[in-house]
């Protein structure tokens, strides 16, 4: 009978023990489930939008001459916004003079004071050859082809499409990556025949995609 009391504490114990491990073995599982999910997050790329190749007549933007022109469409409230614009710095402190930019800032269709455009996108605004602008709606990223926060879209002197896509590898990454190179590679060679194109890593601009999403476009003539 004297044993009980002791044999009872070693069972506890040993239970105890047992809860803890299965406790630890939750969390872990809990904790790579989560990682892997983020990292699938971050690996997955947005919709592609499409290529518009030729500068659509009824945009009210300008065309650079004799330079290339680069449009950007930015959602200001898309974390994967800042990476974005800091690759596009990145490309234009290595080709500066040699492209005119438009940073389509999304805004809703209807005026709403609190949608300012964050430091990090005003920062970009002063660089030279840079302009932000107002896009209620998304209407002007959508004559570009545009679909998600970061697409990019590169025009010629000519007016032709020479890239479009994402310069980033991964949503919320900056760093080397394959559309950066491209781009930078289509400023250098406004002559070559067929658009570079890339995967672009955001966030949707608009609720539902565009029927034409993933098409090459002729434009507006």
């Amino acid at each position: 009978m004297g044993s009980f009391p002791r044999t009872r504490k070693r069972a506890e114990r040993t239970g105890s023990r047992r809860a803890v491990l299965i406790g630890l073995v939750v969390w872990g599982l809990t904790l790579v489930g989560g990682l892997l999910a983020l990292n699938l997050h971050e690996a997955t790329p947005g919709l592609a939008g499409r290529g518009v190749a030729q500068w659509p007549g009824d945009s009210r933007l300008v065309p650079a001459k004799p330079r290339a022109t680069l449009i950007m469409a930015a959602h200001p409230r898309c974390p994967c916004t800042r990476a974005s614009v800091s690759e596009l710095a990145q490309v234009l402190s290595r080709c500066a003079g040699l492209v005119e930019v438009y940073v389509l800032v999304f805004t809703p269709g209807g005026p709403e004071p609190s949608w300012r455009p964050p430091d990090f996108l005003s920062r970009l605004g002063t660089l030279p050859g840079v302009h932000l602008l107002d896009d209620p709606g998304g209407i002007e990223a959508a004559r570009f082809g545009a679909a998600t926060s970061g697409h990019v879209a590169l025009y010629g002197p000519d007016g032709r499409l020479r890239f479009h896509g994402g310069i980033t590898g991964a949503r919320g990454h900056e760093g080397n990556n394959g559309g950066r190179r491209a781009v930078l590679g289509a400023i250098a060679n406004s002559s070559t025949c067929s658009p570079q194109q890339s995967l672009v890593f955001g966030c949707p601009l608009f609720s539902a995609p565009s029927p034409s999403a993933g098409r090459v476009s002729r434009g507006s003539d």
